[in-house]
Order: structure tokens, then sequence, then C-alpha cells
């Protein structure tokens, strides 16, 4: 790829497009009730009934004590709870509760709610093809890492 002026190229817009997508997902959440950190954290749970926190924390690409702080407000606020894996008692486990669940249908809606806003304009093949390309940016980042496969086969 030919270097260019980091305002014009993809690196630039890359991150003003996921600024923009921040703000306009925490619009649309529920009564601001959740952060875009705690919103990663319950869509990834809503996949597997739990996660080894570990795995989640490389899912995520955030630093343990972050991720710590987040699953600590989502477990006050009844949302998530933590336990042990019951083949190693060393990893921690984090499951969504009843409460955790019940949340999905209203922040699916606020989901769907942002990407209306945030792709108006594209056609359905523009936006998989951009869905393509920036899943593209993310493996050559290397940020998802062999060992996130998350559930409980990390015991």
């Amino acid at each position: 790829m030919e270097t260019q002026c980091y305002h014009h190229g993809p690196a630039y817009w890359l991150r003003r497009a996921a600024l923009a997508m921040r703000r306009v997902v925490d619009a649309e959440m529920p009564g601001r009730e959740f952060s875009g950190a705690q919103f990663e954290v319950l869509g990834q749970l809503w996949g597997q009934p739990e996660i080894a926190q570990r795995s989640l924390q490389e899912r995520l690409g955030v630093a343990a004590p972050t991720l710590t702080g987040i699953i600590d407000v989502l477990a006050e606020r009844g949302l998530v709870e933590r336990r042990a894996c019951p083949n190693d008692a060393r990893v921690r486990l984090v499951a969504l509760t009843a409460a955790g669940r019940a949340q999905r249908d209203a922040m699916d809606a606020a989901i769907g709610r942002a990407q209306a806003r945030l792709f108006a304009g594209f056609s359905a093949a523009e936006a998989h093809l951009l869905a393509e390309w920036l899943e593209r940016v993310v493996n050559n980042a290397e940020v998802l890492g062999s060992g996130a496969c998350g559930s409980q086969q990390d015991c």
C-alpha cells in the first residue's frame, strides 16, 4: 500500500468511523444504561452460556484490569456472574444472569437503529463488503488470537 498522509488514509477514517459508531451506539442504548465496552461484554455472552474471563479479554483486546472493572460493574447490576471453572479453579468463567439475558432484545434493537443510521445510503452489498474488509483489518492486526475460543473448553 502506498504511503499517504495520515489524515487522508484509511487508518484515519477507520478511527473516525469507530468513534462515530461508538457515539451513535451509545446514543441509541435504552436510557444510555450501557457503555460501549459493557455492551461488548454482554454481546459476547449472548453467543454462548459462559466464557473464560481470559478468553473474553483476548476477544475484546482489552487489558485485564479494564475487563475486570467492566465485569465488576455488570455484576453489581446483576447482569453477569463469575464462577470457577469446574475443571480448573484458576480459570474464572463469566456468564449472563437471567437479568442479563433479558437485556438482549432492547440492545439488539438499539444496535439495529445505530446500524441503520451509520449505513444509510449503503446498499446491502456495500455494507457486507465493508464488514469483510474490516474483518480483514482486524485479522491483520491479530487482535483475535488462536486461544480465543472462549467457552468452557478453556477450562
